[in-house]
């Protein structure tokens, strides 16, 4: 601790050096300053600052009371000790109002030393309070933010700067008038509900309400308010509002933008699947002129490809996110092509789809279908013969560790076991192997009881094009 500075006014001598001698058991070092007159006392508080002051209460020319009122006024924040022989209750009473800090009694000068220590932590508390008060107090008035604080009646005690730079309003014209003039009619109901909310003890989340502005427009803020309490009884509500305008604005601004692309996207994946059904329209017409089973066999499975893409882009735009499809629903819709295309009675051939609602991106679901068109047509054109109860089933799940597993199966007369699946030389089983190294997959077959094909893959990554 630092050298404590006492100034002491005292006109008894001997009374002065026993109280000099009883500071000197302090467990603090200290500078001793005696006067015994007002001048030299005024002088004293003029020229030096002191850490504590102790007063006589009754001097020959000068008295007690006297000399705290001068304290006071020019060292406010110095504990004033009275020590005196004389000192009558209502007396003490009276110099604690007017700012005395205590008093000890000439006779039990043993109090003088507690008395002075609990002035001095006193002193430094104050001190570190008003520093901490002046600390936040510049925060407050640094803040981008508006931040009040408001009666259980709902009208601003105070405000920080930033409500003038914000509002155009002025601060100190608002202090004693309602919230609820700045707020916007449509908000009124949520701003009140949650004030009261606030003051009934009830955590407050942020919320958005509109405000006033001088110019007449209305700011958007982002509102948070939570209680002050005065014990267990909160007496004022503490605001922050944050000025989210701009926000709003630019979030406004990028959902347009999403809007707008995403009814760009919606345009593409509609004329991409118009121009393929251009495509197997005139497939279908030269199909219709040809009379070579063989050429119009390639038509059908060259049509059955472009509508297995059509189909694909067709689930694209009329999806709600526009990112991904459900598996379950393209694959039933294709099929019902298929059967039309290939000229199949729907009820002659069992059809059914086993899966969870499993949705593909664009990158993924492309390959995917066309592997699904190309083992579904195989089966639709070449399993079923002589078979009673045809029946084929997709079963399409996703694993714990996020692969994907395709399978496909038909009980059939099974695949000829005379052909090299992996290097086969038909179109078909060729654009199945290219699709599966496309996906990065694993396919195997099985032709023990009819044709089973069973693909594991991982959906794609999404990869950047110029």
């Amino acid at each position: 601790m630092d050298t404590i500075k006492i100034l002491h006014l005292e006109d008894d001598s001997n009374d002065a050096e026993l109280i000099c001698t009883t500071m000197n058991e302090a467990l603090f070092s200290f500078d001793y300053k005696c006067v015994e007159n007002e001048k030299d006392f005024i002088k004293c508080l003029l020229s030096a600052k002191y850490d504590i002051i102790l007063s006589d209460y009754s001097l020959p020319t000068y008295d007690g009371l006297s000399a705290l009122g001068k304290s006071v006024a020019i060292q406010p924040d110095t504990p004033f000790i009275f020590v005196s022989g004389t000192l009558g209750e209502d007396v003490a009473v009276e110099s604690l109002k007017q700012g005395a800090t205590d008093y000890v009694l000439k006779n039990k000068l043993t109090r003088l030393l507690p008395t002075i220590y609990r002035a001095l932590e006193e002193t430094s508390q104050k001190e570190k309070r008003k520093k901490a008060e002046e600390r936040y107090g510049t925060l407050i008035e640094s803040a981008r933010d508006i931040i009040s604080t408001i009666t259980v009646d709902g009208k601003f005690t105070s405000l920080n700067s930033a409500f003038e730079e914000i509002t155009g309003w002025s601060a100190k014209k608002w202090i004693g008038i309602e919230f609820k003039r700045l707020v916007h009619p449509d908000d009124m109901a949520k701003a009140e509900q949650n004030f009261r909310n606030t003051f009934d003890g009830n955590i407050s989340k942020p919320n958005e309400v509109r405000f006033l502005c001088k110019n007449g427009e209305y700011f958007t803020g982002e509102v948070l308010i939570t209680p002050l309490y005065t014990g267990d009884k909160i007496n004022e509500i503490l605001g922050l509002v944050r000025d989210i305008t701009e926000r709003k604005k630019s979030e406004e601004s990028i959902r347009n933008s999403l809007r707008e692309k995403e009814t760009l996207l919606k345009e593409i994946h509609h004329r991409v699947k118009n121009n393929l059904q251009i495509i197997s329209s005139l497939l279908q017409l030269q199909t219709n002129k040809l009379s070579d089973p063989f050429i119009t066999d390639i038509l059908k499975d060259l049509r059955t490809r472009v509508i297995a893409m059509t189909i694909i882009h067709k689930q694209f735009y009329q999806s709600e996110f526009l990112s991904r499809i459900d598996i379950k629903n393209y694959a039933e819709q294709l099929t019902q092509q298929l059967f039309y295309i290939y000229g199949i009675n729907q009820d002659s051939i069992s059809f059914s789809v086993i899966s969870d609602k499993i949705e593909l991106d664009m990158e993924t679901a492309l390959p995917c279908g066309l592997i699904i068109n190309e083992i579904i047509s195989n089966s639709i054109k070449h399993a079923f013969k002589g078979i009673i109860k045809p029946e084929i089933i997709l079963d399409f799940k996703k694993t714990e560790d996020d692969r994907y597993v395709l399978n496909i199966k038909d009980n059939g007369i099974g695949f000829n076991n005379a052909v090299n699946f992996k290097n086969a030389e038909s179109m078909g089983l060729q654009l199945i192997n290219t699709l599966v190294n496309q996906l990065d997959g694993q396919i195997r077959l099985n032709s023990e009881n009819g044709t089973e094909y069973t693909l594991t893959f991982s959906s794609l990554n999404y990869k950047k094009r110029l």
